[in-house]
């Protein structure tokens, strides 16, 4: 398991663009690197279509193949095939998750979270380990 760190608002390393939004979190729990640069998030819901999950993983792929890092969570559906998309591109994505980022949730998509970090991408959360 890749090293787990806390970045605290202000320190380096914390995204520019998330200390500005009105109620940021003080710290991010994060495995991996949080990239600089454009990043363009793609969501949605977890019971989509086929034609939602191909289209997903075909924006996550245009997005990375132009060099932009694809921000999302980790859930099934939309999120999933979206990062998936990214990886195919060999892009660099950010899955934000909804519980620490010691538990993989759902379970079936911890090779696609090794793979971003793998990739120079991270798995971030404001929930501890």
């Amino acid at each position: 398991m890749t090293d787990i760190r806390r970045v605290r608002r202000g320190e380096d390393g914390y995204p520019e663009v998330l200390g500005s939004i009105a109620d940021p979190p003080e710290a991010l729990w994060v495995r991996g690197a949080i990239p600089g640069g454009v990043g363009v998030a793609i969501v949605g819901t977890r019971r989509a279509t086929r034609y939602g999950l191909g289209l997903a993983r075909e924006l996550g792929a245009a997005v990375a193949s132009r060099g932009w890092t694809v921000v999302s969570g980790l859930a099934r559906g939309i999120d999933g095939a979206a990062h998936r998309g990214c990886v195919e591109a060999k892009g660099v994505g950010v899955a934000v998750l909804g519980s620490g980022v010691d538990v993989w949730y759902p379970k079936e998509h911890e090779e696609l979270g090794e793979s971003l970090i793998d990739r120079g991408g991270a798995v971030i959360s404001e929930y501890p380990p």
